[in-house]
């Protein structure tokens, strides 16, 4: 039996390419969300108040933000690598037909003469 990643290798590389920049997005947000709890706890020992209520704030934040990583990482990576791939296969496919129906139109042509031509 043929693996997935046999039959097609570039969807294999797609997703391990949209799998990285998720987790690269989430390692980027979760570094931003240390580091804002730490500014507000600087914050909060230089001026003598607490900020309990921001802490919660910014966890709901992160998470709403976790729900939008994979589609959004998805139509970027689609959008930079896989259109354009498409675009260039098309092309080349696109010119591979052209040259396909001129040699099937000069088959024609010679056959259609052949039959016309006395023997």
């Amino acid at each position: 039996m043929v693996s997935p990643a046999a039959r097609n290798p570039g969807e294999l590389t797609l997703n391990r390419l949209i799998k990285y920049t998720v987790e690269t997005i989430r390692t980027r947000l979760d570094r931003l969300y240390l580091e804002s709890i730490e500014a507000l706890g600087n914050t909060a020992a230089t001026n003598g108040r607490g900020h309990g209520d921001d802490v919660p704030a910014l966890q709901d934040e992160l998470e709403s933000l976790y729900a939008e990583i994979l589609p959004v990482a998805q139509m970027s990576v689609e959008e930079q690598f896989l259109g354009p791939a498409l675009k260039s296969l098309s092309a080349r496919n696109g010119k591979s037909l052209v040259r396909s129906a001129h040699a099937a139109n000069y088959v024609s042509t010679k056959m259609n003469r052949a039959s016309v031509a006395p023997t």
